[in-house]
């Protein structure tokens, strides 16, 4: 979140979902990849993100886990498969099924196709995909340890590199 207190990469106005950019922040960022990021068709992408399922809202989980936004038809791409394979190995373990603190469902380890106004789904509708979010679960600041979820990132982005 930005100084203004909203998402830093809110693209409900790049999507024609609002009529001018949440904040400051998210207008300059999503400007920076309208002219000055070229997304070759087909290009995945990764984002690695921090569910802090402390905040208002909460989350429904006592233990910390990991689970993955994907955007298009990506369920099968490979990419997709080799980012899930290493999750289930990983010790932030992939949640299988569930609901998010926004009510999104979990199923298989996966929400697909939220329309959630991110710089994902703006990136996959200017042709990215596979577009695939990486969310960890947070019970605080602290848990899961930083040594941990770094290490878990480290294993994501080599199985993605594949």
């Amino acid at each position: 979140y930005g100084p203004s207190g909203n998402s830093v990469t809110d693209c409900m106005y790049a999507l024609g979902r609002d009529k001018a950019p949440i904040s400051e922040e998210s207008e300059k960022i999503v400007d920076f990849f309208v002219n000055e990021i070229k997304v070759m068709k087909g290009a995945a992408v990764l984002d690695l993100h921090e569910d802090p399922g402390y905040e208002e809202g909460g989350t429904p989980y006592k233990e910390t886990g990991t689970y993955l936004y994907i955007i298009g038809e990506a369920r099968s791409h490979q990419i997709v498969q080799q980012v899930k394979t290493q999750l289930q190995k990983c010790p932030l373990p992939l949640i299988n099924c569930g609901m998010t603190r926004f009510h999104e469902v979990i199923k298989d380890g996966m929400i697909e196709n939220s329309p959630d106004g991110s710089i994902d789904e703006f990136l996959s509708v200017i042709g990215a995909t596979p577009v695939l979010t990486l969310e960890t679960l947070l019970l605080s600041e602290t848990s899961p340890p930083i040594n941990a979820r770094v290490n878990v990132y480290q294993q994501v982005i080599r199985s993605f590199l594949q």
